[in-house]
């Protein structure tokens, strides 16, 4: 008769990615570890040995992983001890900064006896990005178009002239943004945008 054996997975970390100024989650971000405990490692080794050269591009591997849709993500069965967990954006460049995280994974008692305490924490990816007011005469000018040049992106000024962009390219240039609107001559700006930084300043029609 065949019999069935079933392996409890242990959640060791978990957590979920977000986008810092938006606080929306990130689907396909990747969560890798960049310190781990030396078990680990040599795990790691032996993993490595036995892939081959196909090891360094594997998508998923013990110590990496994407998010899902929801931006979660977690580890299972891993060896007690400290860890410090990198999210970046895949091919995201310039126009995001990658986070760390510490975590520990060590044991706590149960009823049931003792188990792992899964250690958990959400990351937040920094943006390069703009964001402002667009003013004329002191007061806020709705529904303004802002078209950022080089990144071919444009937005809309709310009702209170307030505007946002997200994920633009950091450049040691500044980058050039157009202003128009129908009332108003079309006008460009130049601003220094830092990588990981949503810089914030507000434009004034002439």
């Amino acid at each position: 008769m065949l019999k069935l054996s079933f392996k409890n997975v242990q959640v060791a970390i978990a957590g979920k990615v977000l986008l810092a100024e938006t606080g929306e989650s990130l689907a396909g971000a990747r969560v890798e570890m960049i310190e781990m405990p030396s078990k680990l490692q040599r795990i790691l080794q032996l993993k490595a040995m036995q892939v081959g050269k196909k090891w360094d591009t594997l998508p998923e591997r013990i110590d990496r992983q994407f998010t899902r849709g929801d931006g979660s993500f977690f580890f299972t069965d891993l060896p007690l001890g400290d860890y410090v967990l990198q999210a970046s954006v895949p091919d995201g460049g310039d126009r995001y900064q990658a986070v760390t995280r510490a975590f520990q994974v060590k044991q706590q008692q149960q009823q049931t006896g003792i188990n792992f305490a899964t250690a958990t924490g959400n990351f937040e990816i920094l943006p390069t990005g703009l964001k402002g007011q667009i003013l004329g005469n002191g007061q806020a000018i709705a529904y303004a178009k802002i078209r950022a040049v080089e990144d071919n992106a444009e937005t809309l000024s709310d009702v209170d002239g307030k505007f946002r962009f997200v994920g633009l390219s950091a450049s040691t240039q500044p980058s050039v943004f157009q202003i128009s609107r129908t009332d108003h001559p079309s006008q460009r700006r130049s601003v220094m945008l830092q990588r990981g930084v949503m810089t914030t300043i507000d434009f004034v029609l002439d």
